[in-house]
């Protein structure tokens, strides 16, 4: 039987060992995000060589500018990749690490991952939306980024935000230079989109009295023939043209031009038009006998 110091032992025993396992869970090593270095010119890191060295400067020139005049933090920065960590995330440590205010903007870009975020800060969200974040993302960034011209995608977007915010402060920002010819694509891709249908619908009515030409042993002048090709050539453009918009978009450009060029041949073939005739000339048959029987 245990006596009550071999008990008291026993506790004392315990005790270590919980100390023990205490003092090994604080020197385990806690995985921590992987933050990119800051470097050396404020406001612009970097890390993945994306930036030629006048736009790092340009980017510094006119960050330094907003700072001073309206203490606003507008950072870039561009690392290769995110090595498993959430993009929100690696924004959130940056704001921290880098000590970026509540009253900040940070543009971060993973090239590898082909992740891009625009991190605002909490003072500025009534200024900068997250709806207009989307759509200035696929505005000024994407068109650019897609094509991997990251130099001049990164220089896009960080001048129509720069020109946002100089708007919203009574800044001049005049000599900042956006290039907006993607904006009204961009922004009325349904509008094109629904005038692609109505312009692919046309064509293949058009194509289907052509059809009918022919059937009836009709010869072609050269400017029905050049017309034709005109309207193939046209009909091939708009297809491409609505998978630019939106890739998915080709298949309702299919579908309706199938859809017409069904009905209208069917249109063609249709009895009506043959059953009428007969019924109309009797009926002026039997009044021309009536009037010769008065």
């Amino acid at each position: 039987m245990f006596s009550i110091y071999d008990t008291i032992e026993l506790v004392r025993i315990m005790k270590k060992i919980y100390y023990f396992f205490l003092l090994l869970l604080f020197l385990i090593p806690i995985k921590t995000l992987a933050i990119v270095e800051k470097s050396d010119k404020e406001f612009i890191t970097d890390s993945a060589n994306l930036l030629h060295e006048d736009a790092e400067d340009y980017i510094v020139k006119y960050s330094d500018f907003l700072e001073k005049k309206r203490h606003v933090d507008y950072y870039v920065v561009t690392i290769r990749d995110l090595d498993g960590i959430e993009l929100e995330d690696y924004a959130e440590q940056i704001f921290q690490e880098y000590k970026i205010s509540d009253k900040g903007v940070l543009i971060l870009i993973s090239k590898n991952d082909r992740q891009l975020r625009v991190h605002v800060g909490v003072s500025l969200l009534e200024v900068i939306s997250p709806d207009l974040v989307d759509q200035y993302i696929n505005t000024y960034f994407l068109p650019y980024l897609e094509r991997e011209e990251w130099n001049d995608g990164i220089i896009n977007g960080y001048n129509a935000f720069y020109k946002y915010l100089c708007e919203q402060y009574q800044l001049d920002a005049s000599e900042m230079e956006v290039d907006e010819q993607l904006d009204f694509i961009t922004k009325n891709k349904t509008i094109l989109m629904i005038a692609v249908l109505l312009f692919v619908a046309v064509c293949v009515r058009i194509y289907v009295m052509f059809y009918k030409k022919t059937t009836s042993n009709y010869r072609f002048s050269f400017v029905e023939l050049l017309a034709l090709v005109m309207l193939i050539l046209l009909n091939i453009f708009a297809v491409s043209f609505s998978y630019l918009l939106q890739p998915y978009f080709i298949l309702f450009v299919l579908a309706v031009e199938g859809f017409s060029y069904y009905s209208g041949i069917t249109s063609l073939r249709g009895p009506r038009s043959v059953s009428k005739t007969p019924r109309v000339r009797k009926k002026r048959i039997q009044k021309k006998r009536k009037k010769r029987k008065k």
